[in-house]
């Protein structure tokens, strides 16, 4: 362990204390990985049981080990202490004395040390945030869920790390050292691409032609077998490069492939970026690994997925302008779909992006592709934010990104898209519902504090009759501005006496309307699917994947569900239906007189 206290970067261990319950093992990984914030009490239950049990049925065991974790340590003298708040709980300790948030300022240094122009110091400073990696954190911490959301985020900070490691060492000439740690990601990782092209690059500026490749066709066909697919074009341009034998390439940075000849064009240094919200609150983890993820190096792409409503667009918006700074090239905004939630034509979309360089024509190009390799080719050794919002499709975004390291991709969908995963090492974020401190936070910047402070009872009502979503205590909160004498008591029994879905659309336009963001998202169901979600709404919001075999398709229509966040898998083999969704299902299952599924209840 280091010299931290606390590590997670590897086995949890603590210094001083030996921590042997594995239940106040998984209080103290949670907590941990939330450091110095608070970590809400239902999260904490979950991640600790696992089970069916209700919420309320677990917080007194809950504050029982709390309690015990807290003691000891107190006793060991960690310097680290768990505070109780209202709704959760919360460990307070010196950033040095955690080594993933040492992790994080290491980075951090070296983010600064790149923007000072200095490889060497940079790459140092990467070397001594990857020595506090012990190896895969959290498998001896037994909560699947953990795992399972965490997992993914702590992976590709350190893929993240190691990546452009790698490059600064191929880029300061060092690339026979480097081969060894190349080959091991690799191992871990077969289906990293950008992998594999440093592996091919390091082995051509050592001369060694013939690895170089042999490693191109094991990528070939690594991703044959495992995903149908080819390599992409980055990975092509190197192996052409290395067959023409022109010489290797310093960094990966340099390579991309090549766009059409074009005349010289002046650079617009131009931001697009939409309004922040002055009212944006919480989100704080969600921020904070988005922007590792962004700062980390290589060309990054950040998906932010999550249910209709959810504030997707708002925290990008929110998270861009938080990060100007470190794109001085450029942070261009572009909405992927149109008023009536259809995809825009790509050549359309690509056209303004090319624009925004400051080229003042499309440099003669007649095709998709020609037009995406052009703006590869302004992007190509620039620093550009790229927000793509309400992305459809992998395809559509493939044409838009960069082709060289430098840039990033900040990119949000209503759908999961594995293929950016697959292809462009791109990192999911799902983002789910605020938290109830979260939720109540954004509602008394809306409202006013006051307001909320004067009826608190009523506020936590609110917010959970709202679900939990953004949108939703927006519209609310706007009904309630409008009648600034109104009781938020009197407005909540409005909503749960009438239809809530209609509350939270009346006197808003179409595109702002709660039922506009969900019908975007059924719009863009297949037919089995939309009938499914259908029968959901008449059937129990929380229900198994164990459906009679009477519609043998059932399946793929669930996982289709699940991929759109119209429905979540919050345990294995359980799903649930978010409740203001539901009441939407139940209003398209209104429509039809179709058979319902037999879905197996919550309380079988």
């Amino acid at each position: 362990m280091s010299d931290a206290r606390f590590a997670i970067l590897g086995p949890l261990e603590v210094s001083a204390a030996a921590i042997t319950s594995p239940k106040q093992r998984v209080v103290l990984a949670t907590l941990l990985l939330s450091a110095n914030q608070v970590v809400d009490v239902d999260d904490l239950i979950e991640r600790v049981w696992e089970d069916d049990e209700g919420p309320h049925r677990r917080r007194s065991a809950l504050q029982v080990h709390v309690a015990r974790l807290r003691k000891t340590l107190e006793v060991a003298g960690t310097g680290a202490a768990i505070c109780t708040h209202a709704h959760g709980y919360e460990i307070e300790m010196p950033d040095d004395q955690l080594d993933l948030t040492r992790f994080a300022a290491l980075r951090h240094r070296a983010g600064r040390a790149r923007d000072a122009g200095e490889p060497g110091e940079e790459s140092t400073l990467l070397q001594e945030a990857l020595a506090l990696w012990r190896g895969r954190p959290l498998l001896d911490v037994e909560s699947e869920s953990l795992r399972r959301d965490h997992m993914p985020w702590l992976n590709e900070q350190w893929l993240g790390t190691v990546e452009r490691h790698i490059d600064l060492e191929l880029q300061l000439g060092r690339a026979q050292e480097v081969i060894p740690a190349i080959r091991a990601a690799i191992a871990g990782h077969p289906l990293r691409e950008s992998l594999w092209c440093q592996l091919m690059l390091a082995c051509h500026q050592c001369g060694r032609r013939v690895e170089a490749v042999d490693a191109y066709h094991s990528l070939r066909q690594t991703l044959s077998d495992q995903l149908g697919v080819a390599p992409g074009a980055r990975a092509a341009a190197i192996f052409q490069r290395i067959l023409q034998d022109q010489g290797p390439p310093r960094t990966t940075a340099t390579v991309t492939a090549p766009p059409p000849p074009a005349p010289a064009h002046r650079w617009s240094m131009v931001c697009q970026l939409p309004p922040d919200r002055p009212d944006f609150a919480g989100r704080t983890a969600a921020l904070e690994h988005l922007e590792g993820v962004l700062t980390g190096g290589g060309m990054p792409v950040a998906m932010v997925l999550g249910l209709p409503g959810v504030g997707k667009t708002a925290l990008a918006v929110h998270l861009a302008h938080r990060l100007r700074h470190h794109f001085p090239d450029g942070q261009w905004y572009v909405g992927l779909t149109n008023d009536q939630c259809r995809t825009r034509e790509l050549r359309t979309v690509l056209g303004e992006l090319i624009r925004a360089s400051g080229a003042d024509t499309d440099g003669g190009c007649d095709t998709i592709e020609s037009m995406a390799a052009f703006l590869r080719g302004r992007l190509a050794d620039r620093r550009v934010l790229l927000l793509l919002d309400d992305a459809v499709d992998a395809d559509q975004v493939s044409h838009l990104l960069p082709g060289t390291s430098g840039s990033a991709v900040l990119l949000t969908s209503r759908f999961y898209q594995p293929t950016l995963v697959a292809r462009h090492s791109a990192v999911p974020y799902r983002l789910d519902e605020l938290g109830t401190d979260e939720s109540l936070t954004l509602l008394a910047r809306l409202l006013g504090a006051g307001r909320v402070e004067a009826e608190p009872d009523a506020a936590a009502d609110l917010v959970q009759l709202c679900g939990h979503l953004p949108l939703a205590l927006q519209l609310a909160a706007a009904a309630l501005l409008y009648r600034p004498h109104r009781q938020i008591a009197d407005y909540v029994a409005e909503l749960r006496s009438g239809n809530r879905l209609s509350e939270l659309s009346a006197g808003h336009g179409r595109r702002t309307a709660l039922r506009h963001a969900f019908d975007g998202s059924y719009a863009s169901l297949s037919t089995r699917a939309r009938r499914l979600f259908r029968h959901l709404g008449a059937a129990h919001a929380e229900f198994t994947g164990s459906a009679p075999a009477v519609q043998p398709d059932m399946a793929d229509a669930l996982d289709e569900l699940v991929a759109a966040h119209l429905v979540e898998e919050h345990k294995p083999g359980r799903f649930r239906v978010p409740k203001l969704l539901h009441l939407y299902a139940a209003e398209r299952a209104a429509e039809t007189t179709q058979p319902r599924f037999s879905l197996v209840p919550r309380t079988v």
